[in-house]
């Protein structure tokens, strides 16, 4: 699910294969894509203004860009086929850039230039491939990101190096 505040639009994916998009100001149903062979993980809506884009990350690894004011229910979506190797984990847009980051299970973590996400990502971080990402989240106005690795480990990083700026780690007592 994805709600774009500015616009007033709702993204759902309330089955694994179709997008659907909701005008909460005027109450009335928008658009609904349905995408083949490949499952929704993650919806993120595009936050400059006046952008009608959503972002779409797939089970198969895809990334997939829909625009809303597309007069066909059935038009093909852009984007990257096989953008990572694993599952997508999280897609995330924020207020301050025409990036989208997606990050994967496999442990990395990918920008892509909203404009051009054919030319392929315009940066790659990478994690922790042996355990693999479990959460990902992405602030929305500052260039900093939290994620979770399978040890039960929380690290806050910088978005555009991939260095830590801080680690939250679970302890038990006893």
């Amino acid at each position: 699910m994805s709600y774009n505040e500015r616009q007033s639009v709702l993204c759902v994916s309330a089955h694994p294969e179709t997008l659907t998009a909701w005008d909460l100001q005027q109450e009335r149903f928008i658009f609904r894509h349905n995408i083949h062979g490949t499952q929704i993980a993650a919806i993120t809506s595009e936050k400059a203004d006046g952008s009608s884009l959503v972002c779409i990350g797939t089970t198969d690894g895809s990334l997939k860009l829909v625009d809303l004011q597309s007069p066909s229910t059935n038009n093909a979506a852009l984007g990257v086929p096989q953008a990572h190797t694993s599952p997508i984990l999280n897609v995330h847009t924020q207020y301050t850039t025409n990036d989208i980051v997606s990050a994967a299970t496999g442990g990395d973590i990918k920008i892509w230039d909203v404009r051009n996400v054919g030319a392929g990502p315009k940066k790659t971080i990478v994690i922790d491939k042996k355990k693999g990402l479990a959460a990902f989240t992405a602030h929305d106005w500052i260039p900093i990101m939290a994620v979770g690795v399978q040890s039960s480990k929380l690290d806050v990083c910088n978005l555009r190096t991939g260095d830590s700026i801080g680690r939250i780690s679970h302890h038990t007592s006893g």
